[in-house]
């Protein structure tokens, strides 16, 4: 066991002292051209105009009245269509889906071949998924075309990408979330952006266990960086990965989805001895989402190396769980619990953060497990005899 611990300060070593869901939410898509009063049949521009002053202004209520009686009025023309498309839109900024959702479908029923339809669609998905309607909204946006979302700009183009990756999240559907992180890295993302795009790449990666699924999503992707990155996936499968627990098992649930165990629960209850045969079971917890995501991804990418995950070889000698605390020192208490309930720890590694650090060392001892900390914040040691962190 002596080796053991000696292990986990070396993989600390490597790191020094670098510092640093809710589900998210997603943004809309809109016009790349605002609407011109000029555009619409000459009858019904008054209206029109009334009503476009009211939406910019954000005078929502008198805009949807405006809008609807555009509507009955003139049925078929510019005017109706461009109406229509701003109906459903007051009600997404309202927060009202359930009506939104009505209004797009709406929209793509008449109007199908409407140069707006290509943001009504996404809308429409948006709507879903702010409902939870993640299977329906996953099936939205697979209407759209890659050549027609291309066609759209980097900025849209992105937007597309990023509701196609929470999507496949929520889903748990690892592979459709590289895929569509891996089409954002094809765009001039700024940084910390491409950072936190190609975290989330390398965590959906390693919690794909399936040998087929990696080679077809070789075939879907194009990216240089994140191919390389599936080649290295496929050279650290073992035949026998299919049946038995990944030595790098990436479990990253949203907020929305993860069971905080309560502090008042007694942890004193035998919950296993932290291995599993001659595996032992370490806990990672590390910002892989949020402000310190840069940091996160280049400490897993360390220890991952350190565990000898990358290597055809590896003697499986440890089994490692990896928990996302999104850069928040709440989430990062409650990844404590997820370690130690559901995969029976016995040392947690992590995280970088001093605020994380503390939450993360509080929880710590009152369970009793070891946590080797990456911050170099004074002080925290103080935590407990079971407190450990990096001079």
């Amino acid at each position: 066991m002596k080796n053991k611990i000696i292990f986990l300060i070396g993989i600390g070593l490597i790191f020094g002292c670098a510092h640093r869901e809710t589900r998210e939410t997603v943004t809309d898509l809109r016009p790349t051209d605002t609407f011109k009063v000029s555009k619409v049949e000459p009858e019904a521009r008054s209206f029109f105009a009334l009503a476009e002053k009211s939406f910019v202004n954000k005078n929502f209520d008198q805009a949807l009245k405006t809008y609807q009686l555009i509507r009955a009025k003139y049925p078929r023309g510019k005017a109706a269509q461009l109406s229509a498309y701003r109906l459903g839109m007051i009600h997404y900024y309202k927060e009202e889906y359930t009506l939104a959702t009505k209004e797009f479908e709406a929209f793509l029923a008449q109007f199908p071949n409407s140069p707006l339809a290509f943001d009504v669609t996404y809308n429409l998905a948006a709507c879903q998924y702010q409902q939870n309607q993640y299977e329906k909204a996953y099936q939205t946006l697979s209407r759209l075309k890659l050549s027609e979302i291309q066609a759209q700009g980097a900025r849209r183009a992105e937007i597309v990408y990023q509701l196609a990756a929470l999507t496949s999240v929520q889903l748990g559907n690892h592979t459709g979330a590289v895929a569509a992180y891996a089409a954002q890295l094809q765009l001039p993302l700024k940084e910390p952006a491409r950072s936190s795009v190609e975290a989330s790449i390398d965590k959906h990666l390693w919690s794909i266990r399936d040998k087929s699924d990696l080679e077809r999503l070789m075939n879907d992707v194009t990216d240089p960086e994140t191919r390389a990155k599936i080649s290295q996936r496929l050279a650290a499968i073992s035949p026998t990965e299919a049946t038995a627990p990944p030595v790098a098992a990436v479990s990253i649930p949203s907020a929305a989805a993860s069971l905080a165990i309560e502090n008042e629960i007694s942890p004193s209850a035998n919950l296993g001895s932290g291995s599993s045969g001659d595996r032992l079971h370490i806990g990672v917890i590390l910002p892989l989402s949020g402000k310190w995501a840069p940091y996160g991804k280049r400490a897993l990418e360390g220890i991952l190396l350190a565990a000898k995950v990358y290597q055809n070889g590896r003697d499986n000698e440890f089994e490692l769980f990896v928990e996302d605390s999104n850069s928040n020192a709440v989430s990062a208490g409650k990844a404590v619990d997820e370690l130690f309930y559901q995969h029976k720890v016995m040392a947690i590694l992590g995280p970088l953060h001093w605020k994380e650090a503390v939450a993360v060392a509080n929880r710590a001892q009152q369970l009793g497990v070891l946590n080797l900390s990456l911050s170099a914040k004074e002080g925290i040691s103080e935590k407990g005899r079971t407190y450990f962190k990096m001079l």
